[in-house]
């Protein structure tokens, strides 16, 4: 239902929004309405077409060769190893080991400080144990078991005041696995119909968060205990609703640009290609990017913001595209001795 191609595509899309929102959030800035400051603000969509392609993919696999041993072995390979060996590497250069105790190991060890990986292991876990659990053909029990979780799990982060980006992407991955289950069973009507009330749902919530924040600024502006208590703590149920519709308008082109493939024209293709390449390397990428902004940073102090952002971004480009053809290579043998 989603090409390859397309799902690397969006996955190269995705770390650049990511990379943009990040870099952008640490130049100097005082004025919230500046380009930087609303660039800042796009990382959760990044995290949102990753959550959406993880779901899909990890579905669209197991229904093809259900959940065993090699199953389970692949996601330790490509997702949760590479995670442990680099930012273990990191923190060797950085010092990070130093004088740890016994819960910053185990933050490391589970992903705390990489946030988006932490809230992925436990999606891989949430899955693995619905998948096991239903025993039906259709999987639907599953995708029950995985939409009770990822709420329980959004609010056991909300109750522990966790940070709201960590609980505005948790229902992407749910969305991504219901699409792979829905397979070619949706036509283009369809797709186009939840296309609009995707942009629908977004545009009407967009409006509303302006106007929440209207509300905030007038009453900080004069002084004044917030008015409607209720509609101002929307803020968050507001959030999650603009990226769950967002994830819908995400996940409806992907299905799209499958379906038109064949039709893409050259450039299309080309553009697709080096989006795709960008994608194979994306969780390298996301796990370097900030380490390599800050030696760069320190390097070129002399030097603005962007160039130094510019220059980070290659390398840290570079450096993933190279250590991603090596980790795929060394992960392709190790399954085929497996």
């Amino acid at each position: 239902m989603i090409d390859s191609k397309v799902s690397k595509a969006l996955r190269g899309i995705a770390i650049i929004i990511v990379i943009m929102s990040h870099y952008a959030g640490w130049m100097p800035s005082d004025d919230p309405a500046s380009v930087r400051a609303v660039i800042s603000e796009w990382g959760p969509y990044g995290v949102d077409i990753f959550f959406a392609i993880s779901g899909y993919g990890l579905m669209r696999s197991a229904m093809k060769r259900g959940v065993d041993k090699r199953f389970i072995l692949s996601r330790f390979l490509n997702s949760y190893l590479p995670y442990v060996i680099t930012v273990g590497v990191l923190k060797l250069i950085q010092g990070g080991f130093l004088g740890i105790d016994r819960r910053g190991i185990v933050n490391y060890l589970i992903g705390y400080d990489y946030w988006y990986m932490m809230i992925q292991f436990a999606f891989y876990a949430i899955f693995i144990c619905a998948w096991l659990i239903d025993r039906t053909r259709k999987h639907m029990v599953a995708l029950m078991i995985m939409t009770v979780m990822s709420l329980l799990m959004m609010w056991m982060l909300y109750t522990r005041s966790f940070t709201d980006f960590w609980i505005l992407s948790d229902l992407a991955f749910v969305m991504g696995v219901g699409t792979a289950l829905a397979g070619g069973r949706i036509g283009k009507k369809s797709i186009w119909a939840a296309s609009l009330i995707s942009i629908a749902g977004m545009s009407g919530l967009h409006l509303l968060q302006n106007r929440i924040s209207a509300v905030r600024t007038y009453n900080a502006s004069y002084g004044m205990m917030p008015v409607g208590d209720g509609f101002l703590d929307m803020k968050l149920p507001v959030a999650i609703g603009f990226n769950i519709f967002f994830t819908g308008a995400v996940i409806c082109v992907a299905v799209l640009l499958s379906k038109l493939l064949n039709d893409v024209t050259r450039k299309g293709d080309i553009v697709c290609l080096l989006l795709g390449i960008l994608g194979e390397a994306s969780l390298f990428i996301y796990l370097i990017h900030t380490a390599v902004y800050w030696q760069v940073r320190v390097r070129m102090p002399e030097h603005g913001i962007v160039p130094v952002s510019l220059v980070a971004a290659i390398i840290a480009v570079a450096v993933s595209l190279v250590l991603n053809y090596l980790w795929t290579h060394l992960t392709s043998y190790m399954l085929k001795r497996s």
